[in-house]
């Protein structure tokens, strides 16, 4: 379903579908977390590796979580940019406490 969604909200529910575990979303989150700290480091400090660390992290940790957790293909490898974006929400719903009632959202459409 992932490259051949509509729209992006159809591919969020694939990718929500995908991240159902606690861990993969944790490893998820850490990667992200420090992408983004990388990220900062990088416009803080001119340092360009801070800049090649941001998707290594995200990415290897996206990826690890889904050899391991998920035991699925990562949808980053279907579309990456909507799957950038997707993380990108994950990441914000998981601070904001939401992606259980995303989840539950989900199974009552299914």
């Amino acid at each position: 379903m992932g490259a051949t969604a509509p729209d992006f909200e159809a591919f969020w529910r694939h990718y929500l579908e995908g991240h159902s575990r606690t861990g993969t979303r944790l490893w998820h989150f850490a990667g992200i977390g420090l992408g983004l700290l990388s990220a900062l480091l990088f416009a803080l400090t001119g340092a360009w590796w801070y800049l090649g660390l941001a998707p290594a992290a995200a990415y290897s940790s996206s990826i690890l979580s889904h050899l391991t957790v998920e035991h699925g293909r990562p949808t980053s490898l279907e579309h990456p940019w909507w799957a950038a974006r997707a993380a990108l929400r994950l990441f914000r719903r998981m601070l904001q406490r939401g992606v259980a009632a995303d989840l539950a959202t989900l199974s009552r459409q299914a």
